[in-house]
């Protein structure tokens, strides 16, 4: 069984992207009130919104038997990290940590989903890792 748990960037992070694409979506706008028609500037720049809003929906955790997989918003990027690579995972009031040998990643996540890993947890990850934090 997989489980796919949706992540968030951290507050200065999202404040960033987000001020980005609203900019985006603003100077379409714009260019669309100077000509009152679609311009070609504005049709790019909407679609350019439109984009980052669909990247920002491409962050998640895949949960199954094998391991862990991390899909951020960059399309190209993907980690996998079986069980045994590793060495805990913490709960926290919204974040999920996980300990890796030679690093430690942070997941914000919203109670939801919290909710959703944890029961994920206990029916597929080794009891070994199951430490709460």
């Amino acid at each position: 069984m997989k489980y796919k748990i949706r992540w968030q960037l951290e507050h200065a992070l999202a404040v960033i992207y987000w001020s980005i694409a609203f900019i985006a979506l603003f100077f379409s706008l714009i260019f669309a009130l100077e000509k009152a028609e679609i311009h070609f500037k504005s049709f790019l720049f909407l679609l350019l919104f439109l984009v980052l809003v669909y990247l920002s929906r491409q962050r998640w955790l895949m949960l199954d038997k094998n391991g862990i997989q991390v899909t951020y918003a960059r399309f190209w990027k993907k980690d996998f990290f079986t069980y045994q690579d590793i060495k805990q995972f913490r709960f926290l009031e919204n974040k999920i940590e996980i300990d890796l040998p030679k690093e430690t990643l942070e997941f914000k996540v919203n109670k939801k989903m919290l909710l959703l890993f944890k029961e994920a947890s206990k029916e597929i990850i080794p009891i070994h890792l199951q430490k709460e934090g």
